[in-house]
């Protein structure tokens, strides 16, 4: 299992780079035998939501001010 957490300073905010760089280290975990990947953001994060979305994390819960996502990593 591996868990995500990332963060841009707002200059390089609503580029893509976020989504982008999600998708190139769930591969990186992939390939290295991580097997579910995890992640948490703030329920008034609606980019950082996207971002999860896009690379196909989905919801499994929330509490307190937190969301958090989870996501199958399919073997290569």
């Amino acid at each position: 299992m591996v868990e995500f957490g990332y963060g841009l300073v707002p200059a390089a905010r609503g580029k893509g780079l976020a989504t982008e760089a999600v998708k190139l280290a769930l591969e990186r975990a992939r390939d290295c035998g991580a097997t579910v990947a995890t992640a948490d953001t703030a329920q008034d994060n609606d980019a950082s939501q996207r971002v999860l979305v896009r690379n196909g994390f989905t919801e499994t819960g929330r509490r307190d001010s937190l969301i958090f996502y989870q996501r199958a990593l399919a073997a290569r």
